[in-house]
């Protein structure tokens, strides 16, 4: 592997790992620091980055194992990983229910059980422990991981296609990701009409991370900095900055908009469950943006990129070990939750939580880091 490639790889870590700990960040019960993070400024939100950056690095790790040992023994690997998916969904769902199950007398524990959807602790029902094994039932923050098994499991077809014919896979995914888009026509209805996200629509964005990892060259030419291109993206965050920020504050504080759903989140084409259109857009105009600014500071500012690249280390840890550090910090947020819901969100509050909060998610993917001896997982 060459020093770009790694240098590539190591950026796709990196915003994993951050969209991970914003995922942390927005999970918390009424926390304050969750407005100023990703959704708060646009229409793709950390969920985006999350499945494209995972389908870059699975087609790195399976593309591996397809060469050396062939499809079926890559097919095994990605059921054995669905399964850890899997397992480690049921065993945080039980947890989370049990803190839940001990909390519920409580006034504190009440606020965030209501809110958070886990009302089936006050009645508990087979029907319930049921629904989360069966992945029919997801509570709130439950959403990813089922998906995430999903795509594991075609990881190894996605890839083997990518290699011999790109352009049939990304047509097929282009038109399953179509097809959902219209609710009628929507062939996984009924097996995923109660999660939060549609699976069949977020491939495509799965399988454009892939693609990008299959074409880095082609990818690279893209992303050529272009002085256009570049402000015609910042014009676009800037529009969805201010439909999300400025319409809201002048309709709450001054009434001059006519009606109150005009923040881009709310509008035509940007449903979270089926990945709406203007999502995957608005995801792809701020990463080019993001990219640009970056290889900018590399090449103007390299003191301050290379001090970056040092400081960046813990979080590439965290996306180096994402199901762990999904789980710990999905665990925690329901516990820090707890915590503003009964002490309140003041800056004396929800600022310490915050910062331990990604702390320990550090420190943990740090950890786990040191015992695999730099080795990756999916």
């Amino acid at each position: 592997m060459n020093a770009i490639t790694s240098e590539r790889n190591l950026k796709i870590d990196f915003f994993r790992g951050l969209a991970l700990l914003i995922i942390f960040i927005d999970h918390i019960y009424n926390n304050r620091l969750g407005g100023y993070t990703l959704h708060s400024y646009g229409i793709a939100d950390a969920a985006e980055i999350f499945f494209f950056c995972s389908g870059y690095v699975s087609l790195i790790v399976y593309r591996k194992v397809l060469y050396r040992n062939g499809f079926v023994p890559a097919q095994r690997k990605a059921v054995r990983r669905s399964l850890d998916i899997y397992g480690a969904h049921v065993a945080l769902a039980l947890a989370v229910f049990a803190t839940c199950y001990l909390l519920r007398d409580f006034e504190f524990g009440k606020r965030v059980i209501d809110f958070r959807h886990w009302q089936m602790v006050y009645a508990p029902d087979p029907s319930h422990f049921y629904g989360l094994l069966t992945l029919s039932l997801q509570p709130f923050l439950f959403g990813i991981l089922p998906v995430y098994i999903v795509l594991c499991a075609i990881t190894p077809l996605y890839t083997i296609t990518m290699k011999r014919a790109p352009g049939a896979l990304m047509a097929a995914s282009l038109i399953l990701y179509l097809l959902v888009q219209f609710p009628q026509l929507d062939i996984g209805a009924m097996v995923f009409s109660n999660w939060y996200f549609n699976p069949l629509a977020y491939q495509l964005l799965f399988a454009l991370g892939m693609l990008c990892a299959a074409k880095p060259q082609h990818i690279s030419k893209i992303l050529a900095p272009n002085l256009k291109l570049f402000t015609l993206s910042m014009f676009v965050l800037a529009i969805t900055f201010v439909f999300n920020n400025l319409v809201p504050f002048l309709y709450k504080h001054y009434s001059l908009v006519i009606h109150p759903s005009l923040p881009l989140n709310h509008l035509p084409l940007t449903s979270k469950y089926y990945l709406g259109p203007l999502r995957i857009i608005h995801f792809f105009v701020l990463s080019y943006a993001v990219l640009l600014a970056l290889d900018y500071l590399k090449s103007h500012r390299s003191r301050l990129y290379r001090t970056g690249k040092i400081l960046a280390r813990p979080v590439v840890n965290c996306g180096q070990h994402s199901l762990a550090i999904f789980v710990a910090g999905a665990y925690l947020s329901y516990l820090f939750g707890f915590v503003i819901s009964h002490m309140g969100n003041g800056a004396e509050i929800w600022i310490p939580v915050n910062t331990l909060g990604i702390a320990m998610l550090l420190v943990f993917a740090g950890v786990l880091s040191s015992r695999k001896n730099g080795s990756r997982p999916n």
